[in-house]
């Protein structure tokens, strides 16, 4: 399954005054909301961008992690059959 550039979901998304808008008394609240999902939202999409080249070495120690353990566990297994054999 390919999965979508996390980066581009978020920097495609975006909420205008009207979102946060429902009366006259929230005009004022409405711009500030805005801002605030705007600014968030741009500060997910730098921390997402940064994730992508960690999960990448993340998954390359991960790799390293399981053939070192593979090896070990075949070495493992052949000292106990000198022992219990």
């Amino acid at each position: 399954m390919k999965v979508r550039n996390g980066t581009a979901a978020v920097d495609d998304l975006s909420l205008d005054e009207s979102a946060f808008y429902i009366g006259p008394q929230s005009l004022a609240d409405a711009a500030i909301n805005s801002s605030s999902y705007n600014s968030f939202r741009a500060y997910i999409s730098e921390l997402l961008k940064g994730g992508v080249t960690e999960f990448d070495e993340l998954g390359e120690a991960l790799k390293k992690i399981a053939k070192h353990y593979d090896s070990t566990d075949q070495i493992n297994s052949v000292e106990l059959k000198g022992v219990f054999y």
